[in-house]
């Protein structure tokens, strides 16, 4: 298996985005933290790692961690805009797995996650 670079939009790309916060982690070259809140207090974080190839993310509601999910062999990440809802997508490649963490946010927070070997 060759190496695949973690493929990942420019910053002033994802700053376009109104519900989307984006934050540049001083320490770590090129690491983002993207952050938002829907309107129905769900409260989403994901760090990405594009030199570690890596994402981390921490769902909250109403204060409580019901999600804090780490993956590494990011491959690809993609922020999409449908009338109300925010999708951010990314793709992971890792040994004989493939799959996608995909994070919704619309009124409320949506996530799912899935490994499939290939």
């Amino acid at each position: 298996m060759s190496y695949q670079q973690f493929e990942i939009p420019a910053v002033d790309e994802l700053s376009e985005f109104d519900q989307l916060d984006v934050e540049r982690v001083v320490d770590e070259p090129g690491t983002l933290i993207l952050r938002s809140v829907t309107p129905g207090g769900d409260s989403v974080e994901l760090v990405v790692d594009p030199l570690g190839r890596s994402v981390k993310l921490v769902w909250l509601v109403e204060g409580r961690r019901i999600l804090d999910v780490f993956r590494e062999g990011a491959t690809r990440l993609v922020v999409t805009h449908d009338k109300e809802l925010l999708d951010i997508r990314v793709e992971f490649v890792v040994a004989d797995l493939v799959g996608a963490l995909q994070v919704s946010l619309g009124r409320v927070a949506y996530v799912k996650d899935a490994l499939l070997f290939q």
